[in-house]
Order: C-alpha cells, then sequence, then structure tokens
C-alpha cells in the first residue's frame, strides 16, 4: 500500500514571516515568534491566508506586539543595483533579501548598510563605514581607491601630431621615456600594464 504524506496547514502560497505552528494534544495551534529566545503570542483565530480575516489581523497584531515587523517572505530575490563604489559589497539572504555591505579586503569585518540603496542616508552611511573601515585597517592607497570609480570607455587620442608644449605633447614624450619602457641599461624596469592603464585612464 502506498502511503499519502499529510497534507501541510500551511498553504503554500502563505508567505508570512515569524508565522509558526506545532501541536498540542492532537491540535493544530498557530503562534508567532520574532526571535529565538524571545517569548511567542499564540493565534486562537481561524487558519487563514487572506489579509482581510481575523488570523491575519491577529498575526500582525502579535508581530508588532512582539517588538518586529510584519513581513511577507520573497518569492524571487530582489535584483541588485549596479554600482561603481568601492569597497561596497552586496549579498542575498536565503529569505531573498538583499543587504549591502562594506568591507575594505577579504577576512575583514563587514559593515552592515541598513538604509535603502541609493538615497542620500545609504551614500552617507556607505561613506561613513569607509573611512570607518580605512582608519582600522586601511593605508594611504585605500584613501586613493576609495575615491576611484569605475571609468567610461576612453576616447581614442587623435592622431595629429601633438603641439609642443601641450600635455598630449609631454604624455607622447613619457610615453617614450625609459621610465614607461624601461631600460636595463639605467637599471629602469618600466611600468607595470596595470599602472600604464592606471595612469593613460
Amino acid at each position: 500500500m502506498l502511503e499519502h504524506k499529510a497534507r501541510p496547514p500551511r498553504a503554500p502560497e502563505d508567505q508570512r514571516m515569524n508565522l509558526y505552528h506545532d501541536t498540542f494534544r492532537g491540535r493544530l495551534r498557530w503562534y508567532v515568534k520574532v526571535s529565538k529566545t524571545g517569548r511567542r503570542i499564540d493565534i486562537a483565530e481561524e487558519y487563514n491566508t487572506d489579509e482581510r480575516s481575523d488570523f491575519h489581523q491577529a498575526w500582525e497584531a502579535a508581530v508588532r506586539a512582539l517588538g518586529g515587523v510584519p513581513r511577507m517572505r520573497r518569492v524571487r530575490p530582489d535584483e541588485v543595483p549596479a554600482t561603481t563604489r568601492r569597497y561596497l559589497i552586496s549579498d542575498v539572504s536565503d529569505k531573498g533579501q538583499l543587504r549591502w555591505y562594506v568591507q575594505l579586503r577579504d577576512k575583514l569585518p563587514k559593515i552592515r548598510i541598513h538604509e535603502e540603496f541609493g538615497c542620500d542616508e545609504f551614500n552617507r552611511a556607505v561613506d561613513a563605514a569607509i573611512v570607518d573601515q580605512i582608519g582600522k585597517f586601511g593605508d594611504a592607497t585605500d584613501w586613493v581607491r576609495a575615491e576611484k570609480q569605475t571609468r567610461e570607455k576612453r576616447e581614442p587620442l587623435p592622431h595629429t601630431p601633438p603641439v609642443p608644449g601641450s600635455l598630449r605633447w609631454y604624455w607622447t614624450l613619457y610615453k617614450q621615456s625609459d621610465r614607461w619602457l624601461g631600460n636595463a641599461a639605467i637599471g629602469e624596469e618600466g611600468l607595470a600594464e596595470s599602472t600604464r592603464d592606471a595612469r593613460t585612464g
């Protein structure tokens, strides 16, 4: 004989957080709990997923009474907005919530940013967290990196000869120098490709 699994008491479309159930003396009980170690509040009303039902109102009231905010689980993860801020990283919780942090380098502590992405408070919180992280774990180069943003696509330099004394003229001479290209005879190794790219930018 095939055994039929008992139908779960919670409806699949029910996305309410902090709502739990158990069985006591053969009777199904619903309750709200906001923290693992905190108290719980039982819901006496009959289970219902309708937001206008007494059960839903009791759930909301219980969450607020325990110091929480009534929230629904996310059906799909939040989309990650594009950002060019250095040291600003994000992850997605197991409930699909997008979270933002500031972290100077791997294995260093992260500072959580709670404000809404993109608003002035968010940017101020990120700035303060970067200052805090660099003050504790950084050096002078981190201040420079913090200010750098992703560079836009570069326009090609003109093909006409540079005017003597102009910035492009000096730049052309610099790119032909031993310092840029290297010269073993005088002990110049030349610049690394990453350094050349950064200075060209």
